[in-house]
């Protein structure tokens, strides 16, 4: 039971973050996660309020989460399931509160039940403890942000300790060196494996062909995770590959977009990964094309920008 006083909080709360979001929409500011931020200053516990009655599905792993969100979110609209996300990918718990808080009517109600949220690695703990997910999807573990990821080996078992209180099923890469490790530690834990390559997506022991628009060999891994987060959901897997095959891709993500007549493919890369994964694919287009770099070493993203400095740019001197 609600207290009257917290009552009050909870109304200022909510209509403080949507005040603020309609401000931030209007100066052309995102509004990703200052209002989660403002909220929270009012009443602390307000994203446990406006998720309470959503299934939470999580969305982790280095590379590929808003990709692999944005899939999830296209069967969604196939089969016409209401939900919600933090698209943008605003994804530690201010992103995530703002997202719920878009989601809450005035009472702090959910309009949509089902919400596909982006998690960054170090946040899967307190998002498990307090969104109660259904499904963790886990995409493959690499190197990254080492002066705030430490290593692979430690994302790994920061997730590992969120799963042994947790009832959601977690779908996993079958490829990734840390799986196993992790799988064998969850004693009696409902787990989903997949993997995918181009064509082709394997959930547990089913296979699946599968057509992305792009075709980029690395996104078929992400096509995988969608199609076990349906599995782990009990929905219909047969809509999958189809809503897949016509799905448009998320800002920046292999984006096609024209600058004076000029056809220029947007992609990102903060990685050494994701930045070979994006330089295989280019180097697989019909066309000939060349390649500008942009490095960006601000603090959300960290400052240790050793992946790009250290890169064998060597073997792509026909692109660069």
């Amino acid at each position: 039971m609600i207290k009257k006083d917290d009552q009050t909080a909870i109304a200022l709360a909510i209509q403080t973050a949507k005040d603020c979001c309609a401000q931030c929409q209007s100066t052309g500011t995102g509004g990703t996660s200052l209002p989660g931020l403002k909220a929270a200053e009012i009443y602390p516990d307000i994203l446990q309020v406006v998720s309470k009655g959503v299934r939470t599905i999580l969305v982790t792993g280095t590379n590929g989460k808003t990709t692999t969100v944005k899939m999830i979110a296209t069967i969604f609209e196939k089969i016409g399931i209401e939900h919600f996300s933090n698209y943008e990918g605003a994804n530690i718990e201010s992103g995530i509160t703002t997202a719920f808080l878009r989601n809450a009517d005035p009472k702090g109600d959910p309009v949509a039940k089902f919400a596909i949220i982006e998690c960054d690695e170090l946040f899967v703990p307190s998002m498990m403890q307090k969104l109660d997910p259904d499904v963790l999807v886990m995409l493959p573990l690499y190197e990254d942000q080492p002066d705030r990821l430490k290593s692979p080996e430690y994302v790994c078992g920061v997730i590992g300790s969120a799963l042994s209180d947790s009832r959601a099923t977690l779908c996993v890469d079958r490829n990734c060196p840390y799986a196993a490790e992790l799988i064998e530690n969850l004693d009696h834990h409902p787990v989903i494996s997949y993997s995918g390559e181009t064509g082709r997506c394997m959930v547990d022991e089913q296979e699946y062909s599968v057509q992305l628009p792009n075709d980029a060999a690395y996104h078929y891994c992400n096509a995988a995770a969608a199609l076990a987060c349906m599995k782990a959901l009990a929905i219909e897997m047969g809509v999958g590959p189809a809503a897949l095959k016509t799905m448009e891709m998320p800002f920046g993500r292999l984006e096609p977009i024209s600058i004076e007549n000029t056809k220029v493919i947007l992609t990102l890369a903060k990685n050494t990964v994701s930045l070979k994964n994006s330089l295989d694919h280019l180097r697989t287009l019909s066309k000939k094309c060349r390649v500008i770099l942009g490095i960006n070493a601000a603090t959300i993203d960290g400052h240790n920008i050793f992946w790009a400095t250290d890169f064998e740019y060597e073997k792509y001197s026909d692109l660069l």
